[in-house]
């Protein structure tokens, strides 16, 4: 009975519905483009090291996340020196 009473107050009110969910926020503190079809995350304040890798792959998803695409699967990381040092995700959004 008083698994019932819990479960009732799941879907009530204040529930949103799922279409009116905030999108994720793109992260603070990285820099985005596209360059040949790939997307290279950088940082605003201080260029990405080698051991950027995991933060950087979170900030790319979630970018693309907020332009309505996901992370190519195939994207593969690589560390890059180019416009300052940065990781580029072959295949960027898709």
């Amino acid at each position: 009975m008083l698994a019932l009473g819990l479960m009732a107050g799941c879907g009530g009110q204040g529930a949103l519905p799922v279409a009116d969910l905030p999108l994720a926020a793109t992260p603070a503190g990285f820099a985005f483009a596209n360059v040949g079809g790939d997307l290279l995350v950088s940082g605003q304040a201080a260029p990405l090291t080698y051991s950027d890798g995991l933060p950087a792959k979170s900030a790319a998803m979630a970018y693309c996340a907020d332009q309505g695409a996901q992370l190519s699967p195939a994207a593969f990381g690589q560390f890059s020196q180019v416009f300052g040092g940065g990781w580029r995700f072959a295949g960027g959004c898709v």
